[in-house]
């Protein structure tokens, strides 16, 4: 399994994504002596872990939850990008913005 900073897969784009979740397949299947033609639903489920960006969203949101607890300065942080997402998510940019891992996050489920 690819160890990585939690929120990092989130806010790539799409063909970093698809490149590391090919490493990570390949080195499960080569772990679990499985042929290189099996099937990514059954190599993750053969080796009981999830996808990359489906692990880095559940770790980003446990660290989130936490860090608000113990730390002032992300709960502020949370806070004003709950009332005020419109400014971080680029209104004023003359081109398109990249998203914040916030709004990756809350687009996805709306408990942040």
């Amino acid at each position: 399994m690819i160890d990585y900073v939690s929120f990092a897969p989130q806010i790539v784009c799409e063909t970093n994504k698809n490149v590391l979740e090919r490493i990570q397949l390949k080195g499960l299947k080569y772990a679990l002596n499985l042929a290189q033609t099996t099937n990514s639903e059954k190599v993750y489920k053969e080796a009981k872990i999830d996808k990359i960006v489906d692990r880095s969203k559940t770790l980003t949101k446990k660290y989130l939850n936490k860090a608000m607890i113990t730390n002032s300065l992300i709960q502020n942080f949370v806070e004003d990008y709950n009332n005020h997402e419109e400014l971080d998510e680029g209104a004023l940019c003359k081109k398109p913005p990249r998203k914040t891992i916030l709004s990756v996050l809350k687009s996805d489920e709306a408990t942040v």
